[in-house]
């Protein structure tokens, strides 16, 4: 499966490391530049910086033909526009994480 995961922070990180180890395809979309080059270093996974609100970024991502949707940035308004986003791309399955 291709899986894009939204946020690079704790619970992005691990959660693509998990998905990487179950042989998943993962693309992560992180905002902050050090983190993408910590990440990129820690994880054998496609690193995107920007902001996962921008139509670009996420088609950038490849979102259109993505399996699934992870959206787990410690901000809510972020996940929820980018979960109905994906949606709107026809993503089959959205995971958004809201506090």
């Amino acid at each position: 499966m291709r899986i894009v995961v939204v946020g690079g922070g704790r619970v992005g990180s691990l959660l693509s490391k998990k998905l990487i180890d179950a042989g998943h395809e993962v693309i992560i979309i992180e905002a902050d530049e050090s983190k993408c080059r910590e990440l990129s270093e820690e994880l054998d996974a496609t690193v995107i910086k920007g902001d996962a609100t921008n139509i670009e970024v996420l088609e950038n991502a490849g979102l259109e033909g993505a399996d699934a949707l992870a959206a787990v940035t410690g901000n809510d308004e972020v996940n929820i526009l980018t979960g109905l986003i994906a949606k709107e791309y026809g993503v089959p399955n959205i995971v958004v994480r809201v506090s």
